[in-house]
């Protein structure tokens, strides 16, 4: 397990205590490799293989066998050590986010979408009702929402009924990601500058909100591929510390018989 900024605090505090070798001085050694920081390097790396995990630790074996040295990469066991709980507490935590802050940024993409164009033709009397819709507290307990207050008769009522569906469905999402166990910080912050925009689109109608709306646009799809990657990145890990650990337990069988 490796220690956060241990390299710069030697490197400013003991600065003697670090040194350079080359990969020839471990020549006939047995040394031993932290299995899950290569694995995180090999995981999040830029590798374009399919299997850069996999890939990884055969490079990092053959680079090995070149110098003549003997790898042993050792994998966190399955009982962890008491001081580290709270620490891997907190990343599970983390990562039990992800999916549904992920499903939760897809669903502010439709909405920004939609909310382009439809509110510049708005009337005033239709804006305010918008406006009140946005500002007024949505019911916890309700999950259903409805718009029978909004005529669709002409063009105008269908501009109006669509905003004030996406005004509930944010005033809806608003609440929904208060939920810290299930949506990130970041989640939060960006549906407190939805909710801003989307008033000032409303409210003003002026085409200085186009810019902060696409600002938006652009931090929802960072977001979303950001979160996609660390989906997928979280369940390739688990399954790859699956397979090792059942590797480990076969050999460890193997030694026994």
């Amino acid at each position: 397990m490796g220690v956060h900024g241990l390299t710069a605090l030697l490197r400013r505090y003991a600065p003697k205590s670090l040194r350079t070798l080359r990969t020839n001085a471990f020549s006939e050694q047995i040394i031993a490799f932290d299995a899950s920081c290569h694995l995180n390097k090999f995981v999040y790396g830029e590798d374009i293989h399919p299997h850069r995990h996999i890939y990884g630790f055969y490079l990092m074996a053959r680079y090995c066998r070149m110098h003549n040295i003997t790898p042993v990469f050792v994998f966190d066991g399955a009982n962890r050590i008491a001081a580290k709980q709270l620490e891997h507490a907190r990343r599970e935590k983390n990562r039990q986010k992800i999916q549904p802050s992920l499903e939760y940024e897809r669903a502010r993409s439709a909405r920004l979408a939609s909310w382009t164009n439809a509110y510049r033709d708005l009337s005033d009397a239709a804006a305010t009702r918008v406006l009140d819709q946005l500002q007024e507290e949505y019911p916890a307990a309700t999950t259903t929402t409805t718009t029978s207050t909004v005529s669709a008769m002409d063009s105008d009522d269908q501009i109006e009924q669509q905003l004030v569906q996406l005004a509930t469905d944010l005033k809806h999402a608003l609440v929904v990601a208060e939920d810290t166990e299930r949506y990130t910080k970041t989640v939060r912050g960006l549906s407190a500058r939805e909710h801003t925009l989307m008033t000032s689109m409303i409210r003003d109608r002026i085409k200085d909100t186009e810019i902060a709306l696409q600002e938006l646009k652009n931090d929802n799809q960072h977001m979303m591929e950001s979160l996609a990657v660390d989906s997928y990145h979280t369940s390739l890990t688990r399954g790859v510390y699956r397979v090792f650990a059942d590797i480990g337990i076969h050999l460890y069988d193997l030694r026994k018989s």
